[in-house]
């Protein structure tokens, strides 16, 4: 085992199944759970200890309100931040999580500066832009979980549509975790595009209904939002660099003249190990592929500007 400390921050839904999945898999010596709310990191570390039997894991977990548990992680995750709740502005949103994630960011660089980060509170891209500043990191070392869960979004409706194996199954989801995501016709199962299983029609619903997958689960669930697969995508993360497995992701990422664009961070091909993004992919899109992305790389710079603590 070659991580010895991950921290998640924020022990919500999502957090606290990253920090089972971890447990289960055996990926750290010592596990930390943090949250703002008395009581919630504690209670759930307490939980997953009781788990530890079962698994026959001899790993530490603590849980506790303060930041300060972090110390030393090499690895932290962020979950942390208010969800978008029904009539809120993208604009609001963007600036409460960013003034939440600005003074995590702080926090991480004076006790862990040498911590992979990976983000998974929304809008991701841009908070995994903010945190990247924020903390001075390099690229590398911050990550964000966005469009490697929209692929295996993708991946499953296919699966049901055409009753195929995963194995056979290559999603290609690129550029924002949102309304923006670029389904790509790069997409293929058996080695075949979707265009050689559905018509125009059919393939465009697939795209819509993986674009629109999680506020399907939003509606259905009433209060909360998805939490199993954000927290399988994260853990595959940080399995892959647990393991130096050097497997091929989608993750929010910055980009410095890939795919022809500049200072944002943005869902792309890479590869991960050991080092978190080792490598960036330049796949050879089609063009109106391209136009997609640069418009929202567009789109990500404006809305930069009401990012906190930049």
């Amino acid at each position: 085992m070659s991580i010895k400390k991950i921290s998640i921050i924020g022990s919500g839904n999502v957090g606290s199944n990253i920090a089972f999945l971890l447990l289960a898999k055996k990926l750290a010596a010592e596990i930390n759970l943090i949250d703002i709310r008395p009581g919630l990191a504690k209670g759930i570390a307490l939980d997953l200890e009781d788990c530890r039997f079962f698994f026959k894991s001899n790993i530490s977990i603590r849980g506790g309100c303060n930041l300060a548990l972090l110390k030393s992680s090499d690895i932290v995750v962020i979950t942390a931040g208010k969800p978008r709740s029904p009539g809120m502005k993208r604009e609001d949103l963007i600036r409460i999580n960013s003034g939440v994630l600005g003074e995590i960011s702080k926090t991480i660089k004076k006790l862990s500066p040498k911590a992979l980060v990976i983000v998974v509170t929304n809008p991701l891209d841009l908070m995994t832009y903010l945190v990247l500043k924020m903390t001075g990191f390099s690229s590398k070392r911050v990550l964000g979980m966005g469009s490697g869960l929209d692929s295996s979004r993708l991946a499953n409706i296919i699966h049901k549509r055409l009753n195929l194996s995963f194995e056979s199954i290559n999603p290609v989801v690129f550029s924002a975790h949102g309304k923006d995501m670029l389904v790509s016709d790069l997409t293929t199962a058996a080695g075949i595009s979707l265009k050689g299983y559905f018509t125009g029609k059919e393939a465009k619903k697939i795209k819509d209904l993986t674009v629109n997958r999680g506020a399907e689960i939003v509606g259905e669930l009433k209060t909360g939002s998805a939490r199993f697969a954000p927290a399988s995508a994260c853990t595959d993360l940080i399995e892959s660099i647990a393991e130096d497995k050097r497997k091929l992701s989608f993750v929010s990422v910055y980009l410095d003249g890939e795919y022809g664009l500049k200072n944002i961070c943005m869902g792309v091909p890479v590869v991960i190990g050991a080092k978190g993004a080792e490598e960036i992919l330049e796949f050879k899109l089609p063009l109106k592929e391209k136009r997609m992305l640069k418009r929202t790389g567009e789109s990500f710079r404006r809305q930069s500007a009401m990012l906190n603590n930049t």
